[in-house]
């Protein structure tokens, strides 16, 4: 629980003394000011749930973000070793996939 939630139990709980208090003696305003702080208490913890839903979130996106770059990561390695492979087992293959690309790009790039 943070502050806010910490303030709003405390504001609810006062509240309630104070509204009890008043509705024991009859003082209106000690039952407002009860009312009152209770509603402020109910705001504050509200506000403090809302925020630590939102870190929740937070954290989850955060978290499957790392996954996701973990595993580009692990899937760029792999092509990386298999592109490695085919031009150690087969050079002109490709060097001519290097022209073929090298042409293309040249192509695009000038076109008009």
């Amino acid at each position: 629980m943070d502050q806010n939630g910490f303030e709003g139990t405390l504001n609810d709980v006062t509240g309630k003394v104070e509204k009890t208090a008043g509705d024991f003696t009859g003082d209106t305003k000690l039952q407002a000011d009860g009312l009152t702080n209770q509603g402020i208490g109910k705001v504050q913890k509200g506000f403090s749930r809302a925020r630590e839903g939102f870190r929740n979130v937070v954290d989850d996106m955060s978290s499957q973000a790392r996954e996701a770059a973990s595993t580009a990561q692990e899937q760029a390695a792999t092509i990386g070793e298999a592109i490695e492979a085919t031009v150690h087992d087969r050079p002109l293959l490709a060097l001519a996939a290097a022209g073929a690309l090298g042409y293309v790009l040249a192509f695009l790039i000038h076109r008009k």
